[in-house]
């Protein structure tokens, strides 16, 4: 998996999450909750059996687009 950020708690969401220039080939994509103002740029993930980008109470740039998944 590239990036499992699951764990944060609703009531104390993560702030400032960056994640930038991955390159990889991975079967699982990035899964997010509970963060704000995340910023995701730049990554280029082969071999995957799902969505690149599961969200769930995220804001910030760069998780817009028709490859979002609901977490």
């Amino acid at each position: 998996m590239v990036a499992d950020v699951t764990g944060v708690h609703s009531r104390k969401p993560l702030e400032g999450f960056v994640l930038t220039n991955v390159t990889g080939n991975c079967a699982k994509g990035i899964s997010l909750a509970n963060i704000r103002k995340a910023e995701l740029r730049d990554i280029r993930i082969t071999g995957l059996t799902g969505p690149l980008l599961s969200v769930f109470n995220v804001t910030g740039t760069g998780i817009e687009g028709p490859w979002i998944h609901p977490c």
